[in-house]
């Protein structure tokens, strides 16, 4: 059974995200990621973005573009945004037109993000999601994931289980896994069996 990272997301592990171990090996598992060339050439570590913004390909930028589009529709059907009196209009051809380039997006753009940034911010920095670098499983769970394990299950004895296709964190005898990344709320064993099986794959 994987651990439940929904259920105590805000109430066990937002809270020891900002002691100096954790931080440690947050850091600890995004250099070591970076320095063996999964990031992009110039990427440095920069304790101001979360963990996600690190990992392969556009996940995270969809992620948080889906996230702001929701943001968005809800600000706006309670008037805490307001609709954009200028919005592009589609011609007789179905082309939409050049307002984009206008001084008048550009006022409200910045008007909509005053408003809405520091949720997004905020979003960033606590969110689940933000701390699942996927993709950086050798990583981040050695580091992070380990370090979260000893800290709520100090009774356990915990190991890193590593194959050449996943890295999981588990109790001595199997029946406990901490893993952020394969963490499935939907699955009975919320993600669990999956984390040790795909460590097992070559």
């Amino acid at each position: 059974m994987n651990y439940d990272f929904k259920e105590n997301w805000n109430d066990v592990i937002l809270p020891l995200l900002s002691l100096p171990k954790v931080k440690k090996s947050i850091k600890k598992g995004i250099i070591s990621y970076i320095k063996d060339g999964n990031c992009f050439q110039d990427r440095i570590y920069n304790p101001d973005k979360c963990p996600a913004f690190y990992g392969r390909g556009d996940a995270w930028v969809v992620y948080i573009d889906d996230y702001e589009e929701k943001l968005t529709e809800k600000f706006l059907e309670t008037g805490m945004l307001k609709e954009d009196e200028n919005k592009p209009l589609t011609n007789d051809n179905g082309e939409i037109d050049d307002y984009f380039d206008t001084p008048n997006y550009d006022k409200y753009l910045h008007y909509k993000n005053e408003i809405i940034k520091p949720f997004i911010t905020h979003h960033e920095k606590t969110s689940l999601r933000s701390y699942q670098i996927f993709g950086a499983c050798h990583w981040w769970n050695p580091t992070f994931g380990l370090t979260l394990a000893k800290i709520i299950y100090p009774n356990e004895k915990w190991s890193v289980k590593s194959g050449e296709y996943h890295t999981t964190i588990v109790n001595k005898n199997e029946t406990l896994v901490f893993d952020i990344l394969y963490f499935d709320e939907n699955d009975e064993t919320k993600g669990g069996n999956k984390a040790i099986s795909d460590s097992l794959r070559k």
